[in-house]
């Protein structure tokens, strides 16, 4: 943090128990609501992913369904996988408990934040996040980077 210059009150990290998502969610939304236009997060998220269209074509076994769900998430949604304590055995409810989330979820979280964030999310595929970046943009105007740390072909991505 002293290299950042970033005071270690500003510093958050989840770990086990406390990543959950509900947990993450609610820090994310605390924080971003006590900060101004003028300020700047950093968030680094590592773990497992998944590129939503995979989710649902390992889980979801009518083809009907797979493609009504297909269509219920722009392309490019990605899932992120948080702590849980015990894996949910029905993977409908990884999302209802929010051990699974969309990007697009976790970028909720930070409501009417004015200020600038950089998202780097380092897991499995995440490189897919940019495969449309104009949504992201146009829904998210203080996502300023999204470095990624591999791609569909585990290389690396930058956009900003």
């Amino acid at each position: 943090s002293a290299a950042m210059n970033i005071p270690t009150q500003n510093i958050r990290v989840f770990v086990d128990e406390d990543a959950a998502g509900p947990n993450v969610l609610q820090a994310i939304s605390d924080y971003s609501a006590t900060v101004g236009p003028q300020d700047e997060i950093l968030m680094y998220v590592t773990g497992h992913g998944a590129p939503y269209a995979d989710w649902v074509n390992a889980w979801v076994q009518d083809a009907g369904m797979r493609e009504m769900m297909a269509e219920l998430r722009p392309r490019g949604e990605y899932l992120l996988q948080f702590w849980t304590e015990t894996p949910d055995t029905v993977p409908g409810l990884a999302v209802v408990n929010e051990s699974l989330m969309p990007v697009t979820r976790l970028l909720d979280a930070f409501g009417d934040f004015e200020g600038r964030l950089a998202l780097i999310v380092e897991s499995c595929s995440s490189g897919l996040l940019l495969e449309n970046p104009d949504y992201l943009a146009q829904r998210y105007p203080f996502l300023d980077h999204l470095p990624v740390t591999s791609g569909p072909d585990q290389g690396s991505n930058l956009t900003g």
